[in-house]
């Protein structure tokens, strides 16, 4: 088989002396030895839990548990934390717009509360599954929404207050997958595990010998020295697929990562909460922690080859693999993407006099704050009073070194412009719960409100969230 390894325009930077002298060779051979004792093995797929289906009620039953893990395949374990039995991560849920969605939570963790937050859902506070809904060791927690969003690719995870960064970092964490009817994407590849694939990747710090615990270095967050995709390293593909889609989510605590698709003909399909327009032809595709977004390769001129995915993060300046893709006798499953895959949305109505919110970003040597501020649990930072308003938000980073990728509970946003230029055509004109906010930028949004109550915003490298870079606003229920 012949084996390509995927490569982008800017390698060039790895040769820099700015960054030999930060060390880079070191951590780029420390990172290899730990790929390198891994053995090879399969992408893992995590399973998809159906659920218990009545009518159009689907209940989901979840409990999030200590385990043990082997992420070098080499039967050396560590103790890590899962959902539902797995010994890391948690199944996929899978619903339909429309459905009524149950779920029961259990905590079956030692000693500590969790929760469970379905990061980018629209509902109400009292669903969101924030820290205001903690869980204590040994409860259940009840939540009961009406599916009313478009088609799109979420996620879980844990949002205890305290505990929110270590537990996502040992594993709590799974995908969230809504369906809708639109028929202008039926022709797209669908067939979970088959030609529509969940790839989350991590950044972990593991040890020679397979060891993994949470320890935190430095400001910037865990952003590990060795990626972890779906569970394992060293990992590969088989697939006979002409066209393969994958739904890409950052679920590291920190990490800014751009997918490299060099080569291979790559179509952006869908962002954070639904799909763009029409699909955007891309080299590449930036995700910064808590980001999601959905490509489709073609992979029909690449019969008989292995292609491996790199990944590139920027925080620490490394370049991982992602995936080995092995290509063999190609099938052409009959899938397409289409030229158009959602109507035109409406334009938003954005008055001359909306509300505007502004929210600076700073940290110091050891905290993180928005607008001077540093979350107190308890306490209200601003009221919306008038939800079927759209709002304008201004996040401004004037932190030199740290990227804050901010998250909304509770509402979806349009990024209306980048450092006052309009958006990148990658994240514009779709809707998203998550945008990175680069050192010394500032990046404009249209917020609008899909639930009522006490919602957070944080930023999304977790130890910033956990170190103060969060706040909390209350959201009135609308007329």
């Amino acid at each position: 088989m012949k084996k390509i390894i995927v490569i982008f325009s800017v390698v060039c930077i790895f040769a820099t002396s700015a960054w030999a002298q930060r060390g880079g060779h070191n951590r780029r051979n420390n990172r290899q030895n730990i790929v390198d004792l891994a053995t090879p093995k399969p992408l893992p797929i995590p399973p998809v839990l159906e659920g218990i289906q009545n009518g159009n009620t689907k209940t989901f039953n979840m409990e999030a548990r200590h385990t043990s893990h082997d992420f070098l395949g080499t039967g050396q374990k560590t103790d890590m934390l899962g959902y539902n039995g797995a010994s890391y991560l948690g199944p996929t849920m899978r619903v339909k717009r429309g459905d009524r969605m149950i779920m029961n939570v259990k905590n079956s963790l030692q000693g500590v509360p969790t929760t469970l937050h379905r990061h980018g859902a629209a509902l109400d506070a009292k669903d969101d599954g924030n820290q205001n809904q903690s869980i204590p060791a040994g409860g259940t927690w009840k939540s009961d929404i009406i599916v009313k969003q478009e088609a799109a690719t979420l996620w879980y995870h844990p949002h205890a207050h305290g505990q929110t960064a270590e537990q996502a970092y040992m594993g709590l964490a799974g995908f969230f997958i809504i369906d809708d009817d639109n028929p202008l994407t039926k022709s797209l590849p669908s067939t979970y595990g088959v030609d529509d694939i969940p790839v989350v990747f991590q950044g972990k710090d593991i040890t020679e010998d397979g060891q993994v615990s949470f320890r935190l270095r430095g400001m910037a967050g865990l952003v590990g020295r060795t990626l972890v995709v779906n569970g394992a390293v060293n990992t590969y593909f088989d697939t006979k697929s002409k066209l393969l889609r994958l739904r890409l989510l950052n679920g590291a605590n920190s990490g800014v990562y751009t997918i490299l698709f060099g080569d291979i003909p790559a179509k952006l399909i869908a962002g954070d909460l639904g799909y763009h327009q029409t699909p955007i032809d891309a080299r590449q595709v930036t995700l910064a922690s808590g980001e999601r977004a959905e490509v489709v390769l073609d992979l029909s001129k690449f019969q008989g080859q292995e292609i491996t995915i790199l990944a590139h993060e920027s925080i620490r300046d490394t370049t991982h693999e992602l995936v080995k893709l092995k290509i063999n006798d190609i099938t052409d499953l009959k899938t397409s993407v289409p030229t158009q895959l959602v109507e035109p949305r409406k334009a938003l109505a954005i008055s001359d006099d909306a509300p505007r919110r502004f929210f600076s970003l700073r940290s110091t040597m050891h905290d993180f704050y928005i607008n001077d501020e540093q979350y107190e649990h308890g306490t209200i930072n601003f009221r919306v009073t008038k939800p079927e308003e759209v709002e304008v938000w201004t996040f401004k980073n004037t932190d030199e070194r740290y990227p804050h990728p901010m998250h909304l509970h509770g509402t979806e946003f349009y990024v209306l412009s980048v450092n006052g230029r309009p958006a990148p055509k990658e994240i514009r004109n779709v809707p998203k719960d998550t945008v990175l906010v680069n050192p010394q930028d500032v990046v404009e949004i249209a917020v609008v409100y899909k639930g009522s109550g006490a919602f957070p915003y944080h930023c999304h490298i977790l130890e910033h969230e956990e170190q103060g870079m969060m706040g909390m606003m209350e959201v009135a229920p609308a007329e």
